[in-house]
Protein backbone atom coordinates (compact mmCIF):
# COMPACT_ATOMS: atom_id res chain seq x y z
CA UNK A 1 0.00 0.00 0.00
CA UNK A 2 1.33 3.63 -0.75
CA UNK A 3 1.66 6.48 1.69
CA UNK A 4 -1.54 8.75 0.70
CA UNK A 5 -0.39 12.36 0.81
CA UNK A 6 -4.44 13.39 0.58
CA UNK A 7 -4.83 11.89 4.13
CA UNK A 8 -2.72 14.29 5.90
CA UNK A 9 -3.55 17.26 7.78
CA UNK A 10 -3.65 20.14 6.16
CA UNK A 11 -1.67 22.36 8.52
CA UNK A 12 1.43 19.76 7.47
CA UNK A 13 4.04 20.50 5.47
CA UNK A 14 4.30 17.55 3.14
CA UNK A 15 6.50 18.73 0.19
CA UNK A 16 9.63 16.53 1.74
CA UNK A 17 7.07 13.49 1.13
CA UNK A 18 8.00 11.21 -1.54
CA UNK A 19 4.62 10.35 -3.58
CA UNK A 20 6.19 6.80 -3.77
CA UNK A 21 5.94 5.48 0.40
CA UNK A 22 5.13 2.08 0.44
CA UNK A 23 2.99 1.78 4.09
CA UNK A 24 4.37 -1.65 5.34
CA UNK A 25 3.91 -3.59 8.92
CA UNK A 26 6.42 -3.17 11.79
CA UNK A 27 7.36 -6.89 11.03
CA UNK A 28 9.42 -5.14 7.89
CA UNK A 29 11.78 -2.91 10.48
CA UNK A 30 12.32 -6.22 12.13
CA UNK A 31 14.53 -7.67 9.74
CA UNK A 32 18.04 -6.59 9.60
CA UNK A 33 18.37 -7.72 6.03
CA UNK A 34 16.15 -4.19 5.34
CA UNK A 35 18.84 -1.43 7.10
CA UNK A 36 19.61 -0.63 4.28
CA UNK A 37 16.46 -0.62 2.43
CA UNK A 38 14.06 2.16 4.57
CA UNK A 39 13.96 4.61 1.96
CA UNK A 40 10.65 6.15 1.16
CA UNK A 41 9.26 3.19 3.64
CA UNK A 42 6.65 4.14 6.21
CA UNK A 43 4.24 2.66 9.15
CA UNK A 44 1.07 3.62 9.83
CA UNK A 45 -0.12 3.70 13.18
CA UNK A 46 -2.29 4.25 15.83
CA UNK A 47 -1.18 5.25 19.36
CA UNK A 48 -3.02 3.18 21.63
CA UNK A 49 -1.25 4.00 25.14
CA UNK A 50 2.00 6.22 26.97
CA UNK A 51 3.70 6.12 29.31
CA UNK A 52 6.22 8.46 31.36
CA UNK A 53 9.97 7.76 32.18
CA UNK A 54 10.72 4.58 32.84
CA UNK A 55 12.62 1.05 32.65
CA UNK A 56 12.08 -1.87 30.57
CA UNK A 57 13.24 -5.34 30.07
CA UNK A 58 13.57 -5.95 26.43
CA UNK A 59 15.50 -9.25 24.46
CA UNK A 60 17.14 -9.00 21.24
CA UNK A 61 17.86 -12.57 19.57
CA UNK A 62 20.93 -12.99 17.90
CA UNK A 63 21.14 -12.17 14.01
CA UNK A 64 23.63 -14.82 13.34
CA UNK A 65 22.12 -17.68 15.48
CA UNK A 66 18.89 -18.89 15.42
CA UNK A 67 19.29 -21.35 18.72
CA UNK A 68 21.27 -18.94 21.03
CA UNK A 69 19.76 -18.33 23.90
CA UNK A 70 17.89 -14.53 23.52
CA UNK A 71 19.85 -11.86 25.76
CA UNK A 72 18.05 -10.25 27.71
CA UNK A 73 18.78 -5.95 28.84
CA UNK A 74 16.93 -3.41 31.04
CA UNK A 75 16.14 -0.44 28.70
CA UNK A 76 15.22 3.11 30.38
CA UNK A 77 12.81 5.46 28.19
CA UNK A 78 12.04 8.84 28.41
CA UNK A 79 8.47 8.01 27.24
CA UNK A 80 6.88 4.75 25.48
CA UNK A 81 3.93 4.35 23.24
CA UNK A 82 2.07 1.19 22.82
CA UNK A 83 1.06 1.06 18.77
CA UNK A 84 -1.65 -0.28 16.68
CA UNK A 85 0.07 -1.37 13.21
CA UNK A 86 -2.83 -0.69 10.86
CA UNK A 87 -1.76 -2.83 8.00
CA UNK A 88 -1.76 -5.88 10.06
CA UNK A 89 -4.83 -6.14 12.41
CA UNK A 90 -4.67 -7.39 15.35
CA UNK A 91 -0.78 -6.66 16.40
CA UNK A 92 0.91 -4.30 17.74
CA UNK A 93 4.44 -2.64 18.49
CA UNK A 94 5.63 -0.03 20.57
CA UNK A 95 7.58 3.11 20.04
CA UNK A 96 10.13 4.46 22.70
CA UNK A 97 12.35 8.08 23.49
CA UNK A 98 15.29 8.27 25.17
CA UNK A 99 15.09 11.76 25.94
CA UNK A 100 13.26 14.98 26.50
CA UNK A 101 14.85 16.19 23.02
CA UNK A 102 13.58 12.59 21.16
CA UNK A 103 10.07 12.94 22.34
CA UNK A 104 9.54 16.79 21.28
CA UNK A 105 10.44 15.73 17.74
CA UNK A 106 8.37 12.92 17.75
CA UNK A 107 5.14 14.63 18.76
CA UNK A 108 6.07 18.29 17.74
CA UNK A 109 2.93 18.04 15.13
CA UNK A 110 0.75 16.96 17.98
CA UNK A 111 0.79 19.48 20.37
CA UNK A 112 -2.57 20.88 20.96
CA UNK A 113 -4.77 17.17 20.79
CA UNK A 114 -4.94 14.09 22.22
CA UNK A 115 -2.18 11.46 20.76
CA UNK A 116 -4.89 8.73 22.11
CA UNK A 117 -6.44 6.55 19.41
CA UNK A 118 -5.37 8.76 16.50
CA UNK A 119 -4.05 7.84 13.25
CA UNK A 120 -0.41 8.63 12.20
CA UNK A 121 2.27 8.12 9.67
CA UNK A 122 5.90 6.97 10.56
CA UNK A 123 8.59 7.62 8.04
CA UNK A 124 11.88 5.57 7.55
CA UNK A 125 12.08 4.11 11.07
CA UNK A 126 15.44 2.62 11.64
CA UNK A 127 15.66 -1.10 11.82
CA UNK A 128 15.12 -3.20 15.43
CA UNK A 129 15.42 -5.91 16.53
CA UNK A 130 14.36 -6.04 20.04
CA UNK A 131 11.52 -6.91 21.71
CA UNK A 132 9.21 -6.45 24.93
CA UNK A 133 8.24 -10.08 26.14
CA UNK A 134 8.47 -12.79 23.43
CA UNK A 135 6.01 -10.63 20.83
CA UNK A 136 5.94 -6.95 21.03
CA UNK A 137 8.40 -5.13 18.75
CA UNK A 138 10.19 -2.07 20.00
CA UNK A 139 11.45 0.74 17.80
CA UNK A 140 13.40 3.27 19.06
CA UNK A 141 12.64 6.89 17.15
CA UNK A 142 15.75 9.22 17.04
CA UNK A 143 14.92 11.53 14.43
CA UNK A 144 11.51 10.79 14.03
CA UNK A 145 8.07 12.69 13.85
CA UNK A 146 4.41 11.23 14.04
CA UNK A 147 2.30 12.75 11.12
CA UNK A 148 -1.00 13.16 12.27
CA UNK A 149 -3.93 11.84 9.38
CA UNK A 150 -6.98 13.80 9.08
CA UNK A 151 -9.92 11.62 10.65
CA UNK A 152 -11.90 11.17 8.12
CA UNK A 153 -9.37 9.44 5.63
CA UNK A 154 -7.89 6.55 7.87
CA UNK A 155 -9.42 3.73 7.48
CA UNK A 156 -8.21 0.38 7.92
CA UNK A 157 -7.30 -1.61 5.27
CA UNK A 158 -8.65 -4.79 7.39
CA UNK A 159 -11.63 -5.48 9.63
CA UNK A 160 -10.43 -5.44 13.47
CA UNK A 161 -12.74 -7.15 16.00
CA UNK A 162 -11.62 -7.84 19.16
CA UNK A 163 -9.45 -11.01 19.20
CA UNK A 164 -8.10 -12.47 21.99
CA UNK A 165 -4.28 -12.87 21.62
CA UNK A 166 -3.08 -16.85 22.18
CA UNK A 167 -0.64 -16.16 25.53
CA UNK A 168 -0.07 -13.23 28.06
CA UNK A 169 3.19 -11.91 26.41
CA UNK A 170 1.03 -10.84 23.61
CA UNK A 171 -1.05 -7.12 23.63
CA UNK A 172 -3.94 -7.14 20.39
CA UNK A 173 -5.73 -3.64 19.57
CA UNK A 174 -9.32 -3.65 18.12
CA UNK A 175 -11.16 -0.74 16.29
CA UNK A 176 -15.16 -1.23 16.76
CA UNK A 177 -17.64 0.77 14.46
CA UNK A 178 -20.92 1.63 14.94
CA UNK A 179 -20.98 0.69 18.49
CA UNK A 180 -24.06 1.56 21.54
CA UNK A 181 -23.03 1.44 24.51
CA UNK A 182 -24.33 2.22 28.06
CA UNK A 183 -22.35 4.73 30.71
CA UNK A 184 -22.52 4.68 34.67
CA UNK A 185 -20.82 5.89 37.59
CA UNK A 186 -20.10 9.58 35.77
CA UNK A 187 -18.25 11.60 37.65
CA UNK A 188 -15.12 14.00 37.66
CA UNK A 189 -11.85 12.37 39.55
CA UNK A 190 -9.41 14.67 41.47
CA UNK A 191 -6.40 12.90 40.39
CA UNK A 192 -6.36 14.20 36.90
CA UNK A 193 -2.57 14.31 35.55
CA UNK A 194 -2.64 18.15 33.86
CA UNK A 195 -3.78 20.95 31.87
CA UNK A 196 -2.14 19.33 28.76
CA UNK A 197 -4.33 17.66 25.71
CA UNK A 198 -1.58 15.08 24.41
CA UNK A 199 -2.30 12.28 27.38
CA UNK A 200 -6.51 12.77 26.87
CA UNK A 201 -6.25 13.31 30.74
CA UNK A 202 -6.20 9.62 30.63
CA UNK A 203 -3.50 9.13 33.23
CA UNK A 204 -3.84 10.10 36.92
CA UNK A 205 -1.72 12.40 38.48
CA UNK A 206 2.07 12.13 38.09
CA UNK A 207 2.00 9.68 35.13
CA UNK A 208 1.36 12.66 32.75
CA UNK A 209 3.49 12.35 29.00
CA UNK A 210 2.87 15.46 27.62
CA UNK A 211 5.36 17.55 26.73
CA UNK A 212 3.54 20.39 26.70
CA UNK A 213 1.19 21.97 29.08
CA UNK A 214 -2.26 24.53 28.66
CA UNK A 215 -3.98 27.32 31.17
CA UNK A 216 -7.12 26.62 32.39
CA UNK A 217 -8.50 23.97 35.11
CA UNK A 218 -7.60 20.33 34.65
CA UNK A 219 -11.35 18.40 34.14
CA UNK A 220 -11.95 15.81 33.25
CA UNK A 221 -14.92 13.14 33.18
CA UNK A 222 -14.68 9.18 34.09
CA UNK A 223 -17.21 6.54 32.79
CA UNK A 224 -17.76 3.25 33.46
CA UNK A 225 -18.53 2.02 29.73
CA UNK A 226 -20.52 -1.30 28.57
CA UNK A 227 -21.10 -2.94 25.08
CA UNK A 228 -21.76 -5.91 23.38
CA UNK A 229 -19.33 -8.31 22.35
CA UNK A 230 -19.09 -11.24 20.85
CA UNK A 231 -19.64 -14.43 23.44
CA UNK A 232 -17.54 -16.52 21.41
CA UNK A 233 -14.43 -14.39 22.08
CA UNK A 234 -14.81 -12.76 25.53
CA UNK A 235 -16.34 -14.70 28.87
CA UNK A 236 -19.83 -13.22 28.08
CA UNK A 237 -21.73 -10.98 26.01
CA UNK A 238 -21.41 -7.68 26.85
CA UNK A 239 -17.43 -5.98 28.22
CA UNK A 240 -17.75 -3.64 31.25
CA UNK A 241 -14.77 -1.38 31.52
CA UNK A 242 -14.59 1.02 34.53
CA UNK A 243 -13.11 4.41 35.00
CA UNK A 244 -12.48 5.13 31.23
CA UNK A 245 -11.26 8.93 31.68
CA UNK A 246 -10.75 10.64 28.21
CA UNK A 247 -10.67 14.60 27.36
CA UNK A 248 -12.21 13.99 23.98
CA UNK A 249 -14.99 11.82 25.06
CA UNK A 250 -15.85 14.44 27.83
CA UNK A 251 -15.48 17.17 25.07
CA UNK A 252 -18.71 15.41 22.91
CA UNK A 253 -21.20 16.32 25.98
CA UNK A 254 -20.12 20.65 26.22
CA UNK A 255 -21.12 22.91 23.77
CA UNK A 256 -17.59 24.22 24.55
CA UNK A 257 -15.85 22.06 27.20
CA UNK A 258 -12.32 23.87 27.36
CA UNK A 259 -14.05 27.39 28.10
CA UNK A 260 -16.29 25.51 30.35
CA UNK A 261 -13.28 23.58 32.13
CA UNK A 262 -11.97 27.25 33.02
CA UNK A 263 -14.65 28.57 34.78
CA UNK A 264 -15.95 25.82 36.72
CA UNK A 265 -14.41 24.23 39.90
CA UNK A 266 -14.50 20.21 41.60
CA UNK A 267 -16.82 21.78 44.03
CA UNK A 268 -19.42 23.14 41.54
CA UNK A 269 -19.19 19.71 39.34
CA UNK A 270 -19.82 17.73 42.73
CA UNK A 271 -23.04 19.57 43.31
CA UNK A 272 -24.09 19.55 39.57
CA UNK A 273 -23.73 15.40 39.23
CA UNK A 274 -26.97 14.35 39.48
CA UNK A 275 -28.08 16.94 36.19
CA UNK A 276 -24.39 16.00 34.77
CA UNK A 277 -24.91 12.28 34.50
CA UNK A 278 -28.98 12.44 33.22
CA UNK A 279 -27.12 14.75 30.60
CA UNK A 280 -24.46 12.72 29.33
CA UNK A 281 -26.87 9.49 29.42
CA UNK A 282 -29.53 11.70 27.26
CA UNK A 283 -26.48 12.22 24.82
CA UNK A 284 -25.65 8.76 25.06
CA UNK A 285 -28.78 7.72 24.05
CA UNK A 286 -28.95 9.68 21.10
CA UNK A 287 -25.49 9.10 19.66
CA UNK A 288 -26.46 5.47 20.45
CA UNK A 289 -29.53 6.01 17.77
CA UNK A 290 -27.07 8.00 15.52
CA UNK A 291 -24.87 5.26 14.23
CA UNK A 292 -23.32 5.33 17.28
CA UNK A 293 -19.43 4.97 18.75
CA UNK A 294 -15.94 3.85 17.67
CA UNK A 295 -13.84 2.41 19.82
CA UNK A 296 -10.08 1.64 19.78
CA UNK A 297 -8.61 0.13 22.51
CA UNK A 298 -6.68 -2.77 22.57
CA UNK A 299 -6.89 -6.31 25.15
CA UNK A 300 -4.02 -8.42 27.09
CA UNK A 301 -4.89 -12.25 28.63
CA UNK A 302 -4.91 -12.17 32.33
CA UNK A 303 -1.88 -13.43 34.46
CA UNK A 304 -1.95 -14.63 38.25
CA UNK A 305 0.77 -15.09 41.09
CA UNK A 306 0.43 -18.62 42.29
CA UNK A 307 2.28 -19.84 45.36
CA UNK A 308 5.37 -21.73 44.70
CA UNK A 309 5.77 -20.37 41.17
CA UNK A 310 8.70 -17.80 39.79
CA UNK A 311 6.46 -16.84 36.99
CA UNK A 312 3.14 -16.03 36.96
CA UNK A 313 0.36 -18.24 35.05
CA UNK A 314 -1.87 -17.39 32.81
CA UNK A 315 -6.31 -17.31 33.73
CA UNK A 316 -9.10 -16.58 31.91
CA UNK A 317 -9.47 -13.19 32.48
CA UNK A 318 -9.55 -10.85 29.56
CA UNK A 319 -7.69 -7.19 30.50
CA UNK A 320 -9.50 -4.64 28.05
CA UNK A 321 -8.46 -1.37 27.79
CA UNK A 322 -9.87 1.63 25.80
CA UNK A 323 -7.77 4.37 23.83
CA UNK A 324 -10.42 5.86 21.95
CA UNK A 325 -14.77 6.53 22.68
CA UNK A 326 -16.11 8.79 20.14
CA UNK A 327 -19.01 8.98 18.08
CA UNK A 328 -18.78 6.98 14.59
CA UNK A 329 -21.10 9.89 13.30
CA UNK A 330 -19.48 13.81 13.43
CA UNK A 331 -22.03 15.28 11.41
CA UNK A 332 -25.00 15.98 13.86
CA UNK A 333 -22.62 17.79 16.35
CA UNK A 334 -24.04 21.10 14.72
CA UNK A 335 -27.75 19.66 14.66
CA UNK A 336 -30.12 22.13 16.56
CA UNK A 337 -31.59 19.00 18.56
CA UNK A 338 -27.96 17.36 19.72
CA UNK A 339 -26.80 21.14 20.33
CA UNK A 340 -29.63 21.88 22.70
CA UNK A 341 -28.59 18.30 24.87
CA UNK A 342 -24.83 19.91 24.81
CA UNK A 343 -24.31 21.12 28.13
CA UNK A 344 -22.97 24.74 29.28
CA UNK A 345 -22.41 27.19 32.24
CA UNK A 346 -25.72 26.44 33.50
CA UNK A 347 -24.87 26.83 36.97
CA UNK A 348 -27.29 28.85 38.02
CA UNK A 349 -29.92 26.97 36.97
CA UNK A 350 -31.54 24.41 38.74
CA UNK A 351 -29.76 21.14 39.55
CA UNK A 352 -31.58 17.61 39.05
CA UNK A 353 -31.64 15.61 41.96
CA UNK A 354 -33.47 12.16 42.23
CA UNK A 355 -35.36 12.35 44.79
CA UNK A 356 -37.23 8.86 46.60
CA UNK A 357 -41.06 8.33 47.05
CA UNK A 358 -40.46 9.15 50.58
CA UNK A 359 -38.83 12.26 50.18
CA UNK A 360 -41.70 13.60 47.54
CA UNK A 361 -44.44 12.52 49.53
Amino acid sequence: MKLNKESIRTYINSSHISNNVDILDVKYFNEPKNKNKLEDKGIHLIVLAAKSPGTTILSRPSTYNSNKKVAAYNKTYHRYFLCADASNPPHCFALVTNNMSQTHQLLCSTVDESIMGLHYYLLEPNVSTSRMGKYLPVLNCEDDTLIPLQPSKCKLTKRSPIEVPSGSDETYYFKLENIKITMSRIKAPHDVSCTGFQCDRQKKKGECVCIQFAGGFPLVYSFDIEFDVDPKVMNGETSHVSSFRSFRTTEVFFRNFVEYSSTTTYEREKIMLQKRRKQMKQMVNYINENQGWTIIGWCKRGQVSVEGEVEKVENREINLNLSYVYPSNVNFFNDDEFMKLRIHDDFNEDPVTETTNNEQT
